[in-house]
């Protein structure tokens, strides 16, 4: 072998190598300063949340002790001594807080723990602490200086202006914090101490550095890393620190709202202090090739120790994380999700630290599952499942409460994503919070159900007389809403009478408050009727806890009905006689008639057919079968003595009829001088009692069937009788029970309201009594059961206590259930992170829900008629839109966003929802939805910052991207061409080598020739498939209406035409006209058909299938065959140019088909795939959108 052989030989084996080993080198060193961007910048962005927290904490605690009363009374009054003692305690219970001192409102130091009396009266007007609350009058964190006090150290301090009863600031407390113990979270993260975290206030001045010991303020506002973080911004680069003289490796990030900043560093010389050995790899370059072997062994080792030393720093920042976190005041949990079907459903938690333990209860919790620890969570609460995974998956940062209640705790968990799939809470127990806050919704209610469940009227207006509120007693009485009676006009409620008596009343009440003023008043039903209440109305604006004029009337329209009734019936007496429905004839003692009413004289007619008058003589009317009868009844009327009989006749048509007859003698002085006759037509009672006697044995077998109990008691509620019902609901049967006293079966709990029941039963009579009790089952169980008792003793039909009742202890069950679930309904609502507020039609709010606190800062009291809070002047006519539509819609919700005024001054953004439900009479309400979206507002202008710069890179890539296409596209068509030339050369010359010296060729030979011209000619197809797929690029598309089923037939006649053998079964199905170009998509049937021809070829009896079908209101496309298929897991092959999953021995092809087909319908923005399994075939599908915007290029 030649010496340039041998080099060739040499570089072709130590090249690669040596390549290898450099790119592998750069890649580790590009991965590890990655990793080590996003670890330093995790660092800085979780710092600066702990101590966001840790000032939020501070600045709390000094709010919190502030608004004592009796400290505020005390500096109010200058008396300091009295002030200071009723905070000694706080250095004692919180131990970063080194120093308390209170200052009047010029800075002069008044009383301090611990004392320094030397400092007593002197002024500090000049200090950070003064400087900053005085500007405002706010609580504020002052920056890092050297305190005067003994020991002298550097120190932040939070000063709290003391307010007295009316506002005004009268002192100032000051807690001053040693900044080391503030900050001990703090730790480098490095054995060689090369990287480190430091701490600056808003000034730029060290508040902690590792590297150096604090013992007074050193600026560090020329640091770029410190200029940059003060500003606002946030990052990770690289940049010169002036201070210590070296670039360095920089992550900085602001505490939000409080202007301090963290900064991590790292000097950029020790990232790869040990990278020197590496340029030695390659003194070997020109080694002989066992040399090569070594060296190469030599690389691997070498990178195997670098990604060895690179896992130890990494290990070494989680170690300190740990650290960080196990000191931390909040819980920490840091966990991974596990999700199934893209939903969350369980969590591991992969690092807690000790006050997540002490906070939940759950010890040893690290890498256990939350299922585990809390079994059946996600049953009870699958919306915080469902959190954890939106966190996890879009890095959106959420904050909320929790009851946990397997653990009967509450907490206040925030969540972010450090990197997708994985979450970080930080935990705070609200248990006791929350005890106070369900105690207090309790009352509420029980007030509540007080007022709304009242008989009476209870009427709150205000002083221009406007009803703001109005119990449920007058929608029962008047028919109308609280809403339609403001609504409709005044004539639908009263009359202009009665409106002015109305006006007078509340004059009379504004000019005499706390005075009750009688008020009676005419109304208007919904239904038209009218109605009369009755009672006071006092003058009650002047109570803070009232501020109405308030109203309890009751219902007098009976007593008015029953007053107007008496005079009525006086008038309706005098024309009883006449009107009355019984005939009354009058006679003497002869028979003559002297006087007779209307109804005698239709009566007459009636059963004679003549009309009787005043003159004529009765026995003339009388049946003469019955006429000597009749005359005897006379007589003994005459004798003084009265007689009443029932008496049949058959009237003309034919019909029986009954009449009651009374005879009573008419006396004048104590002398019979006449009879009067009373007859009453008792058909109807006859028909009646006839079927009354013939339904008593049904309405009998009705009680004793129907599943409703009946009981009959005595007077001492003795059983007298019992329906078989009975038997069946309490299981004791007559005879067990008869003579038995009720109240032995009634549970101890309703024995007075049972005692109470009865004795109300004999003051009321007939009066039905509805009752709820527990009655003892004969199985020893109580059960419910509701019914009504009458009192009917009076009654002579009946005599006795009447009780019907049935089994209601399934409805109570269904109540209690009922009702745990309204609570847990309530407990969410008040839990719910989002602002929930209820507003009368004019916005005047009358609920707010406790996160309005939380997002706004005010308290109701503090709130204005609007219901989110104090809207941002640049949005009131948005509000005012939603308002708008909102009315015009009702129950449909209406979505906002907006900015509102928090309490400190500050605006932040909201989004949420306004629902008219004023129509729903259990709201009657206007309800705002709304949420802090303040972090996704800054976020969103932080994106549209990134999204403008990403742009211009995208604008230039895909510049250069196109250019690149181009060249490609030159390249392939100009090697694709130069091809062409040889190929056609060795085709050529092997075919007259073949024809012109086959005799001088052996066997062999020839067969070598014919492969040579075989590759050729398969070369040559490639080829052309590759100027084909090369031509696609610029090819230009023409859009028209595409009949498909036209375009697989002259695919299938151009295969035949092309030698192509076809099966004999091809099943060609419905297939929709499409839009498209019309030589593309033949191209992509003939692709698609034609593989489908060739690999179902070697089965003995080919079926191909071509259709269409409409999936989701898409029309797809198929070509089915069971031919060869082939396995799935090479499915990610099946579209890539020149990839094919069979041998070319096997099935001939180039590779290009499927590739050209899936760029075809890419160029119109369809899609193709397929379905297959080894050895039964596969099915190609493809859709085409509708209105197809087609890519200029792909």
């Amino acid at each position: 072998m030649s010496l340039t052989r041998r080099l060739l030989l040499i570089v072709a084996i130590v090249l690669p190598v040596i390549l290898v080993a450099i790119f592998s080198y750069l890649r580790i060193r590009e991965n590890t300063t990655e990793q080590i961007h996003k670890d330093r910048s995790f660092i800085a962005s979780l710092s600066a949340r702990i101590l966001k927290e840790k000032l939020d904490r501070l600045t709390n605690l000094g709010i919190s002790f502030t608004t004592r009363p009796l400290l505020r009374k005390h500096v109010d009054e200058n008396k300091w001594e009295e002030a200071i003692e009723l905070i000694r305690q706080i250095p004692e219970d919180f131990q970063f807080i080194d120093r308390v001192f209170i200052s009047d409102t010029l800075g002069n130091l008044m009383k301090d723990i611990p004392e320094h009396p030397e400092l007593y009266g002197k002024s500090f007007a000049w200090s950070p602490w003064y400087l900053g609350v005085k500007e405002n009058w706010k609580p504020y964190i002052s920056s890092v200086y050297k305190r005067i006090a003994e020991p002298q150290i550097v120190v932040s301090a939070v000063a709290v202006p003391i307010k007295n009863l009316k506002g005004k600031v009268r002192g100032i407390l000051v807690l001053q914090v040693q900044v080391q113990k503030l900050l001990e979270w703090k730790s480098d993260f490095g054995q060689d101490r090369s990287a480190f975290i430091y701490v600056v206030d808003q000034k730029g001045n060290i508040a902690a550095n590792p590297q150096h010991t604090v013992d007074s303020v050193v600026s560090y506002a020329e640091v770029p890393a410190v200029q940059k973080a003060l500003r606002g911004e946030k990052g990770v680069e690289i940049l010169y620190n002036p201070i210590a003289g070296e670039e360095r490796l920089s992550a900085y990030e602001q505490v939000p709202e409080h202007g301090w900043a963290v900064i991590v560093q790292q000097p950029v010389t020790k990232f790869f202090t040990s990278n020197g050995t590496l340029p030695y790899l390659f003194v070997f370059y020109g080694l002989a090739l066992l040399l090569a072997f070594g060296l190469a062994w030599f690389l691997i080792k070498e990178i195997n120790s670098r990604l060895k030393r690179d896992e130890e720093k990494i290990a070494f920042s989680e170690k300190s994380y740990e650290h960080l976190f196990g000191n931390m005041l909040n819980g920490f949990a840091h966990c991974e999700v596990i999700f199934k079907d893209g939903k969350a459903v369980d969590y591991i938690y992969r690092t807690v630290n000790q006050e997540f333990e002490s906070l939940t209860g759950m010890k040893n919790a690290e890498g256990k599952k939350i299922s585990e620890l809390i079994p059946g969570l996600i049953d009870l609460d699958p919306e915080h499942f469902a959190r954890v995974g939106r966190v996890a998956l879009t890095g959106k940062h959420e904050k909320f409460e929790m009851n946990v209640e397997p653990l009967d705790r509450w907490f206040s968990i925030s969540l972010y994503s450090p990197e997708k799939g994985f979450f970080v809470g930080l935990f705070d127990n609200i248990t006791d919070q929350k005890k106070v806050q369900q105690k207090l919704i309790a009352s509420e209610k029980r007030f509540r159900a007080l007022v709304e469940n009242a008989h009476d009227i209870i009427l709150l207006n205000n002083k221009e007389g406007r009803v703001i509120y109005a119990s449920p007693a007058l929608e029962k009485l008047t028919g109308f809403s609280l809403e339609e009676m403001r609504s409709v006009a005044i004539d639908r409620v009263m009359d202009a009478d009665q409106l002015k008596k109305s006006w007078e009343m509340l004059n009379q009440s504004l000019k005499n408050p706390g005075v009750p003023i009688p008020r009676l008043d005419r109304l208007f039903h919904k239904n038209g009727s009218v109605v009369w209440i009755e009672g006071t109305m006092i003058n009650l604006l002047d109570d803070e806890n009232v501020q109405a004029i308030v109203s309890n009337c009751h219902d007098i329209t009976e007593r008015r009905e029953s007053e107007k009734k008496l005079k009525e019936s006086e008038t309706n007496l005098k024309n009883i006689f006449q009107n009355i429905s019984e005939g009354i004839t009058l006679i003497d003692k002869t028979g003559i008639i002297k006087s007779l009413n209307d109804k005698a004289v239709e009566d007459a007619v009636l059963f004679t057919s003549r009309k009787m008058t005043v003159g004529d003589n009765v026995f003339e009317f009388v049946d003469p079968a019955r006429l000597d009868a009749f005359r005897k009844l006379i007589e003994k009327i005459n004798l003084g003595e009265s007689v009443e009989y029932d008496h049949s006749y058959h009237v003309q048509s034919g019909t029986l009829r009954w009449v009651s007859v009374s005879l009573n003698p008419v006396k004048d002085d104590g002398e019979v001088v006449g009879t009067a006759i009373t007859t009453r037509d008792i058909t109807e009672r006859k028909i009646t009692e006839d079927k009354l006697a013939n339904s008593e044995k049904y309405y009998r077998s009705l009680i004793e069937n129907i599943s409703d109990a009946i009981v009959v008691n005595d007077e001492n509620s003795k059983l007298l009788y019992q329906s078989p019902s009975v038997t069946k609901i309490l299981g004791y049967t007559e005879e067990e029970r008869k003579g038995q006293l009720v109240k032995n079966y009634v549970h101890p709990d309703h024995s007075e309201e049972f005692d109470q029941l009865y004795r109300d039963l004999k003051k009321r009579p007939r009066e039905p009594m509805a009752f709820q009790y527990r009655f003892r089952h004969k199985n020893g169980m109580y059960i419910w059961l509701e019914g009504v008792v009458t009192n009917l003793l009076d009654d002579p039909n009946v005599k006795a206590i009447i009780s019907n009742y049935r089994d209601i202890t399934e409805r109570k069950e269904a109540e209690a259930k009922l009702a745990a679930n309204e609570r847990r309904f309530q407990r969410m609502i008040e839990s719910s992170n989002d602002a929930i507020i209820l507003t009368d039609k004019n916005m005047v709010g009358f609920y707010r829900s406790p996160s309005v606190i939380k997002i706004t800062g005010r308290s109701p009291d503090e709130m204005s008629t609007v219901g989110v809070g104090q809207i941002h002047p640049e949005d009131t006519h948005t509000i005012a839109a939603v308002l708008k539509q909102s009315l015009r819609e009702p129950g449909q919700s209406i979505p906002a966003k907006l900015r509102i005024i928090h309490k400190l001054g500050h605006v932040i953004w909201v989004e949420g929802t306004m629902t008219n439900m004023l129509h729903d009479e259990s709201i009657n309400a206007l309800v705002l939805n709304y949420h802090d979206i303040t972090e996704q507002k800054n976020a969103e202008l932080e994106i549209l910052k990134l999204n403008s710069e990403l742009e211009e890179r995208v604008k230039l890539r895909t510049t250069q991207l196109e250019a690149a296409n181009n060249e490609l596209e030159g390249f392939t068509y100009s090697v694709s061409h130069d091809l062409r030339s040889p190929l056609r050369i060795i085709d050529g010359f092997s075919q007259i080598l073949i024809e012109d010296y086959s005799s001088k060729l052996d066997e062999e030979g020839q067969k070598t020739l014919k492969v040579i011209m075989s590759n050729a000619k398969r070369m040559g197809s490639l080829i052309d498939d590759l100027l084909d797929f090369s031509r696609l690029g610029r090819y230009h598309i023409r859009l028209s209406d595409v009949d498909m089923k036209q375009l697989v037939s002259e695919a299938l006649h151009e295969l035949k035409d092309g030698g192509i053998p076809l099966p004999s079964r091809i099943i060609i199905g419905s297939l929709e006209i499409a839009k498209g170009d019309s030589t593309l998509l033949k191209q992509v049937w003939t692709n698609l058909i034609s593989n489908a021809v060739k690999y179902s070829s070697k089965n003995p009896d080919p079926v191909i299938e071509i259709g269409c079908k409409n999936e989701e209101g898409k029309t797809v496309y198929y070509v089915k065959d069971n031919g060869a298929g082939f396995d799935m897991k090479y499915y990610h092959k099946l579209f890539g140019v020149f990839q094919r999953l069979h041998h070319q021995q096997e099935f001939t092809g180039t590779g290009v088909g499927l590739a050209l087909s899936h760029r075809i319908l890419l160029r119109h923005n369809g899609s193709i795939w397929a379905e297959a399994k080894l050895g039964e075939g596969a099915t190609f599908y493809f859709t085409l959108p509708d209105n197809p915007e087609i890519l200029t290029k792909i």
